[in-house]
């Protein structure tokens, strides 16, 4: 029990320290009001001293008028925070007279615990410790009011550190002349300049000499390159040529071995040559009858089973022939020369089939470019540069080859640029509503859509009008009155792929590249090689296929 009673003394008397310091806690707060409405009152003399030196340096007033808005704000700032303060001080008085209400309650429990009550005792324990715990609470909240404190004193000597500064400025600027700023600006700007032109020239004069260097040190590999290559080529000049020697014998002793081989095989190879014609005019014929027998399949049902049948007949007739035309290509280099039996024969006939290989490749790209050959010339012109007798001089020779190679050149040219076309032409009609990509890789667009789908096993009668790309008409089967019949499955492919995408009465309109129309080759003279193709396709009837 006198241990109670000392530590409720001992927390009565720590109470009444505390209400002290909040006493000194408060006083100081006055005080910091006091020293704020110094200030505030410094700062108004300050702004109006400003306003009258806003005809001074126009940079001291802008810095003067920062300074004063942030002394402003941290007036404010300390405001806020003495609020805080104030606030708190508040809430301690509060606490201490609530804790002075809970001791006074204690001493009159404890006065009544004097009977030896356990249970009171224990109460008055619990009290305790609660009245010790709220008194830690008030020693801190304290501390943080004392620490504030010091913090506005801080804030304060600085704020009015700042405003002596700011007067002295003011005072500064009053003082100061005018026309010396103005000139002092006008230096500044004229060296600003000055210094700008001096970066532009140093830039200019670094990058001209980064320039320099990259061109000498091109130069300096440059030669040394080239002295490189003259030191390897005075090196290997002679080995050269003496390897060109001993591969010309060579081939002089083989070409010596070969005249006599084909010598003996040139008039056969003439007549052979001869038959070939023959058959390639009479292949001509048939491929005359062939179209007339399919334009006689094209004008009515009535007709159709007799073309037919001459259509058969003429691509029977006509596979017979390239038969026999390749039965001819294929046994006319043996006909007269027995097939080799000795080393050397055989070392000799494989060099003739790759030569001739070679031969037949070159005849092929050239007959490519639009010239036509006749194989026994080439035969004959083989033979001569073997034996080394030509029939015409070789300046003519070499006068024909240059102007073949110059019309190659141009048709190249020109093929390109045909090329470009047919791509802009495909380009600007894809572009156009309603146009579809097919999957075999034309363009199409239905100009009307007709009605009834028709089906595969369907006879169709369509008129086709065959354009270029530049407008020009190669065939109208409508202005001609003609019309195409037959079903849809013997169509072409390209034909077929477009009418299985129309109805009865549909009309369709189609932009074909070159290698779904004529290729490369063309149809000379009325289709040139690489065209894009413009086709206008009527459906003008379907009929059910017989038996339906």
């Amino acid at each position: 029990m006198a241990e109670l009673k000392q530590t409720l003394s001992k927390s009565q008397a720590e109470s009444a320290a505390l209400k002290n310091s909040l006493t000194d806690s408060q006083n100081q707060g006055a005080a910091l009001n006091e020293q704020i409405a110094a200030l505030t009152a410094e700062q108004t003399a300050n702004a109006r001293a400003l306003a009258e030196a806003k005809a001074g340096d126009s940079n001291a007033v802008t810095e003067l008028k920062q300074t004063l808005s942030k002394s402003q704000a941290e007036s404010a700032a300390l405001k806020n925070s003495l609020t805080d303060s104030q606030n708190q001080g508040a809430a301690l008085n509060k606490q201490i007279a609530a804790l002075t209400a809970e001791q006074t309650a204690n001493v009159k429990a404890l006065a009544e615990a004097k009977a030896g009550d356990s249970n009171v005792v224990a109460e008055l324990k619990q009290a305790l410790e609660k009245s010790r715990a709220e008194l830690v609470t008030l020693k801190n909240s304290l501390t943080d009011s004392q620490n504030q404190g010091a913090a506005l004193n801080r804030q304060i000597a600085e704020l009015t550190a700042a405003q002596t500064a700011n007067v002295k400025a003011l005072a500064e600027a009053k003082a100061g002349d005018s026309n010396v700023v103005a000139e002092l600006k006008q230096a500044l700007e004229k060296s600003r300049a000055e210094l700008v032109t001096l970066k532009n020239s140093l830039t200019d004069s670094q990058n001209q000499g980064i320039a320099l260097n990259k061109q000498v040190a091109e130069l300096t590999a440059e030669q040394t390159a080239n002295a490189r290559a003259l030191v390897e080529a005075k090196a290997g000049d002679s080995t050269a040529v003496a390897e060109l020697k001993q591969a010309m014998d060579k081939s002089q002793n083989e070409t010596a071995k070969l005249k006599q081989s084909l010598n003996d095989s040139q008039n056969q190879v003439a007549e052979q040559v001869k038959q070939i014609t023959d058959l390639r005019t009479s292949l001509g014929d048939n491929d005359k009858s062939l179209a007339d027998a399919r334009e006689m399949l094209a004008k009515n049902k009535t007709q159709q089973d007799e073309a037919q049948k001459k259509l058969l007949e003429a691509t029977a007739k006509l596979d017979a022939q390239n038969k026999q035309i390749a039965t001819l290509s294929t046994t006319k280099a043996g006909a007269t020369t027995p097939a080799p039996v000795s080393e050397e024969q055989l070392r000799s006939y494989a060099l003739g089939t790759l030569w001739g290989q070679e031969v037949r490749g070159a005849m092929a790209n050239v007959q490519t470019d639009g010239f036509l050959l006749e194989l026994t010339q080439v035969i004959s012109g083989v033979s001569d540069s073997i034996k080394g007798q030509y029939k015409v001089p070789e300046s003519k020779l070499m006068a024909e080859l240059d102007v073949m190679n110059k019309k190659a050149m141009e048709r190249q040219k020109s093929a390109s640029a045909k090329a470009d076309k047919s791509n802009n032409f495909i380009s600007t009609f894809s572009s156009k509503p309603g146009t579809k990509r097919a999957d075999m890789g034309y363009y199409y667009r239905i100009t009307q859509k007709g009605r009834g789908k028709i089906a595969p096993t369907d006879e169709v009668a369509i008129a086709v009008k065959e354009s270029l790309s530049n407008g020009k008409v190669i065939k109208d089967m409508a202005k001609s009155g003609k019309l195409l019949v037959l079903p849809l499955a013997n169509f072409p492919p390209l034909f077929n792929s477009a009418i299985s995408k129309m109805n009865k009465g549909s009309k369709l309109i189609m932009a074909v590249p070159p290698e779904l129309a004529y290729g490369e080759q063309g149809r000379p003279p009325e289709i040139p090689p690489s065209s894009t193709m413009v086709y206008e396709i009527t459906v003008v009837d379907v009929r059910p296929a017989a038996g339906r």
